[in-house]
């Protein structure tokens, strides 16, 4: 049902500030940005859904107020879907509890736990599945699809190359038949099957992940009793598979290589039309329990030179390994191994694989420092033999404590660009006292002896500027977007002169110190690092920045910036603000954003972007229920 709007709640923002004015580049001023807000309350922790032009979020019965039953089930405890259509602004109660939500094109499709909505939703006698429903508002009613593997564990549904995949329940016919199915959005409730690869028998896989459309699958041999990496057991519950998703008609194919868990790190670069180079993890305690990761591999050695005299007899790594999908799924090319331990994070670019290898794993001083203690960004070639630089100028300290999600370390462009720690490293880099987190990167192609550049200084490039400082760095995001990087430049790094630095505009001073952190979105520019960006303070270790169709977002301080952006008389809130990424001074602040930690918008860069608000902060009542103390989903088309 769509729910009547207030009027209130479609008033803009009433205070929309021009960050800094009159400077030269392309962004337009975006003034067609206006923020509206949701009725209910939610939790600030319940994860938001936004693809297209729809929006789903969970409003909270406990938070919406006392006595809320928003699905019928006699209780208040419930999380209930609301979708929100971002271009007309409708906002339709689902009414139903659910656990997760996916949006395919126009097709929304709800997890439900059945014992928590109080409904036997697939009528099988008993409210105790998980069950996938449908809504679109074409029908604008609930429809039962299917019921889901309870053990599908973080990910019940997962959207790749325009479908929807999912684990069923149902026992599978046997042959090649498998549990998985995908939906397609022009016939939203017709699940297709998945098979398995010819000869390989009856399967039911998990959901894991996806990159770049390949999809990521776990086996678990608990389930079925079979052996299917080979290690003589059947206790190993996620051997790693692999699918097409842009051929979903395309069979699964298992690497027979054992991952660590759910959660363990993958990635995937496409080569070509249903190509990738594929990275990934292999634990050593569930593929056998041998040691993958000697000093050698296949006559070449793999540490430095120091190293060479102590092996690594434990099995309790992981280790990287890659392989060419298609040449493996036509049986032309195997998984190969590295043996560069490694934890956390893999990368994929073109020709290259790396991770972060910490010298504990690797039983090394990688970085022959005097201590193995450390975290170092390894990478080689995707071709065998396998021939990882092995220098210890090579092989530097990485600060993996980094807030953003990328633990001190992110592929840009083909390249690699990370947070190197001086005083973890052991060397001074930037030739200036005390030690620094310092932004470098390195072409893994490379094969200098010393590769990573630290200096991104050069008056040829970019602003005209001249001697672009060394930058030390707060937070760094995982993933690059639209062929930036997301990064926060510490203003402590000396020197400081934001007259001769692409942050220049024309502002007056804010504050007379120098502890704030600015957002910066970096790219390539040739052979240099160009740092574009803003000078305005965001929020410390949590800065959020979100790159999206030519727009960052982040969070700003009121605090650290000295000015209060919402108008409210003092300057304790924190703000998102939105600048283009293609001119230098054109910020907004946009409206009062929540504390929470994460990205500060929810957006596919498509039809618009939702975020977290406290009305407490704020000192407003966003969905006019007459008090100012929920959180709540706000929104806005590009």
């Amino acid at each position: 049902m769509q729910i009547p709007r207030p009027s209130v709640l479609f008033a803009p923002l009433s205070v929309l500030l021009v960050l800094a004015a009159g400077c030269t580049g392309g962004g337009g001023s975006g003034e067609g940005f206006t923020v509206r807000s949701t009725l209910y309350a939610v939790d600030p922790a319940a994860p938001l859904v936004v693809a297209g032009n729809w929006i789903v979020y969970r409003a909270a019965e406990a938070l919406v107020g006392a006595g809320t039953d928003l699905n019928g089930d006699l209780d208040a405890a419930d999380e209930v879907a609301v979708a929100v259509r971002i271009s007309s602004h409708e906002e339709h109660l689902l009414a139903v509890a659910i656990a997760g939500a996916a949006i395919v094109a126009e097709e929304i499709y709800l997890v439900v736990d059945e014992a928590a909505d109080g409904r036997d939703w697939d009528l099988d006698g008993g409210a105790d599945d998980l069950a996938l429903l449908h809504w679109s508002l074409s029908d604008d009613a609930l429809a039962f699809v299917d019921e889901l593997d309870p053990a599908s564990g973080a990910v019940a549904v997962l959207r790749a190359a325009g479908v929807l995949f999912y684990a069923a329940a149902a026992p599978t016919g046997g042959g090649d038949t498998t549990s998985l199915f995908y939906l397609d959005p022009g016939d939203p409730l017709v699940p297709v099957a998945v098979e398995n690869e010819v000869g390989g028998g009856e399967l039911r896989p998990r959901l894991l992940g996806e990159d770049d459309g390949l999809v990521f699958l776990a086996l678990d041999e608990t389930v079925e009793g079979v052996d299917r990496n080979g290690d003589a057991d059947a206790a190993d519950e996620h051997v790693l598979a692999l699918l097409d998703a842009t051929e979903p008609a395309d069979r699964i194919k298992s690497t027979g290589l054992a991952v660590a868990g759910a959660d363990a790190p993958l990635a995937a670069y496409p080569t070509d039309s249903h190509d990738w180079l594929v990275a990934f993890l292999v634990n050593e305690a569930d593929q056998g329990g041998a040691s993958l990761n000697p000093p050698t591999l296949d006559g070449q050695a793999i540490v430095p030179d120091s190293c060479l005299g102590s092996e690594d007899l434990d099995a309790s790594d992981d280790v990287l390994h890659f392989l060419d999908y298609a040449g493996f799924l036509a049986g032309t090319a195997s998984p190969e191994n590295t043996a560069l331990a490694g934890r956390e994070r893999v990368f994929a670019v073109d020709g290259f694989v790396a991770t972060l290898s910490w010298e504990l794993d690797a039983f090394c001083d990688l970085n022959e420092d005097g201590d193995a203690s450390d975290a170092v960004l390894r990478w080689v070639a995707a071709e065998v033999p396998v021939i990882p630089p092995r220098l210890s100028t090579q092989l530097l300290a990485v600060e993996t404590e980094l807030p953003g999600g990328a633990m001190g370390a992110a592929s840009l462009r083909g390249r690699f660009v990370a947070v190197i720690s001086e005083a973890q490293d052991g060397r001074d880099h930037d030739g200036r006292a005390p030690n620094h987190d310092l932004v470098a990167w390195v072409d893994p192609a490379d094969v200098a002896q010393d590769p990573w550049t630290f200096d991104h200084g050069d008056e040829a490039v970019g602003t005209g500027v001249t001697g672009e400082p060394y930058a030390g760095a707060s937070w760094l995001a995982a993933e690059e977007e639209s062929t930036r990087l997301a990064i926060t430049y510490q203003e402590s790094m000396p020197p400081v002169d934001l007259n001769n630095f692409t942050l220049t505009c024309d502002v007056d001073d804010k504050d007379s110190d120098t502890t704030d952190e600015f957002p910066i979105w970096l790219d390539f520019e040739g052979d240099v690092l160009d740092f574009d960006g803003v000078p305005v303070a965001v929020v410390e270790d949590n800065a959020g920045m979100v790159l999206a169709r030519g727009w960052a977002f982040f969070r700003v301080t009121e605090a650290g910036d000295a000015t209060d952006y919402n108008a409210d008389g003092d300057q304790l809130d924190v703000i998102l603000v939105r600048h283009p990424l293609a001119s230098s001074c054109a910020g907004r602040a946009m409206a009062t954003a929540h504390p929470a930690e994460g990205p500060v918008v929810v957006t596919d860069g498509l039809q618009g972007g939702a975020f977290l608000a406290s009305e407490l902060q704020a000192g407003a009542d966003f969905n006019g229920d007459g008090d100012t103390n929920d959180s709540v989903v706000r929104y806005f088309d590009f």
